[in-house]
């Protein structure tokens, strides 16, 4: 059990342990309450938030446990700048690319020249995946460098330091 477990527990028991070990005359008679149906809200909400925490922390610690599912994303990268066309997917929830230019202007023609371009791609899967490696590959065909910069069992983001066009990209988790 990890920390997170013992601070629910914790909280849990003691929060029990005020709502049932309350003297229910004393706050009663400090706190005037006019109506019965009111005392029933408070007792149904403080139960409720218990019950609420309780399924919480369950769904946490027996929900989706990352495994081995096929994840991949093709994007087709066409003319230069262009955004990519999606061409296949599986186990992807979202995506998104963009890229960032960087313009030199020469201060004496005022003329403006491409000096780099930097692709990023976000990924989000749709299941939790066992990621063992991450790859990007292109069938062959030249990429620029790149980086994974994030990943885990949920999101992968990766960065092009280059131009990406004239090519489909497969990024997929190798297992």
């Amino acid at each position: 059990m990890g920390k997170d477990d013992w601070y629910f527990i914790v909280s849990t028991v003691l929060g029990l342990i005020a709502l049932l070990g309350m003297d229910w005359k004393l706050v009663l008679g400090r706190v005037s309450v006019n109506s019965q149906p009111r005392e029933i809200l408070v007792l149904v909400a403080i139960v409720g938030s218990l019950v609420m925490s309780g399924i919480g922390w369950y769904k946490i610690n027996t929900g989706s446990k990352p495994s081995d599912i096929p994840t991949s994303l093709l994007l087709q990268y066409n003319a230069p700048g262009a955004y990519p066309l999606e061409v296949g997917m599986t186990n992807i929830k979202y995506w998104y690319t963009f890229h960032q230019d960087f313009i030199e202007i020469d201060s004496k023609t005022g003329q403006q020249s491409l000096k780099a371009r930097i692709w990023t791609v976000f990924l989000v899967f749709e299941k939790p995946v066992s990621i063992r490696q991450f790859r990007v590959e292109a069938g062959g065909a030249g990429l620029p460098t790149y980086e994974i910069k994030a990943q885990s069992p949920w999101h992968a983001v990766i960065v092009f330091s280059g131009e990406v066009s004239g090519v489909i990209v497969n990024f997929r988790v190798h297992d």
